[in-house]
């Protein structure tokens, strides 16, 4: 297990795409973990799907290894988890 606090991208979807392939473009810097409520005025009483991206360092060992990723609930939230098929490592230089 590796902890991922810290700075992360966030995109708001208010349209409820489904989708983060518009990419982070315009996207926030949020502190994770943490409310976007109390970090956000302007998104206070937002209730809709938000999307977050980070990078980290691959841990010794990690690679060829199923990976997953996965949230607790925020206050009020579901949580969330994603597969290796939602992440996206980067080649070895």
């Amino acid at each position: 297990m590796t902890d991922l606090s810290g700075f992360w991208r966030i995109q708001f979807d208010p349209d409820n795409t489904g989708s983060w392939s518009a990419g982070f473009e315009g996207g926030d810097i949020i502190a994770v973990p943490a409310s976007w409520n109390d970090q956000f005025n302007e998104r206070r009483d937002y209730l809709g799907t938000a999307w977050y991206q980070t990078t980290f360092a691959l841990p010794w060992g990690w690679r060829g290894q199923q990976i997953g990723v996965c949230r607790g609930a925020g206050a009020g939230s579901r949580s969330a988890c994603a597969s290796t098929r939602s992440i996206i490592l980067p080649k070895s230089g």
